[in-house]
């Protein structure tokens, strides 16, 4: 049995052999690993992944109207003025009470950008593409740049987040926030 730092590659290490000397070489202050031409092409993949989310998740968002469930989040942010907007959250048999984060941003961004069919499913689309995001550099520090691309590549085609990003509803957010 290894230890962990055989297991888990270093920070300069993307897929080479653990027990090769590596080269690194100071530019500026940080230090690239020179010779892996695959730390150039990071950035570039993880923005591939990340227009693949945005388009899977922002291409077919009016296709649908709205459903139940999206209609109470279109009641509550359709408010006039900012206080029955916190009248409607605050009913007492209302079941949004609970997850009240989300439709603050809701009504800000309904104030901003409307409360079109397009407009209310918008802020889930980009908090789902914000959530691949953010889940390749959470995997960044203990994984190699490629298995960050790889997992970002996984998170923009995953069915079930592409799904519940097009939902005006706070599942996005939740996702984005487990990520």
């Amino acid at each position: 049995c290894g230890s962990l730092s055989q297991i888990l590659p270093s920070q300069y290490d993307l897929g080479q052999n653990i027990n090769e000397p590596q080269a690194p070489l100071n530019v500026g202050e940080k230090q690239v690993n020179s010779t892996n031409p695959q730390n150039a092409n990071y950035g570039y993949q993880l923005a591939a992944c990340l227009i693949v989310a945005g388009a899977l998740r922002f291409g077919l968002l009016d296709a649908q109207s709205l459903w139940f469930d999206e209609g109470t989040t279109l009641e509550l942010v359709s408010a006039p003025d900012f206080a029955a907007f916190l009248d409607r959250l605050i009913i007492p048999v209302s079941s949004e009470r609970l997850t009240p984060a989300y439709f603050f941003l809701a009504y800000g961004w309904g104030k901003i950008f409307g409360i079109g069919d397009f407009a209310l499913r918008a802020l889930p689309a980009l908090l789902g593409t914000a959530g691949v995001l953010i889940l390749a550099l959470a995997v960044r520090p203990v994984a190699s740049r490629q298995y960050s691309v790889l997992v970002a590549a996984f998170g923009a085609t995953s069915s079930y987040w592409i799904f519940y990003s097009q939902e005006a509803r706070p599942y996005a957010l939740a996702l984005m926030m487990v990520a």
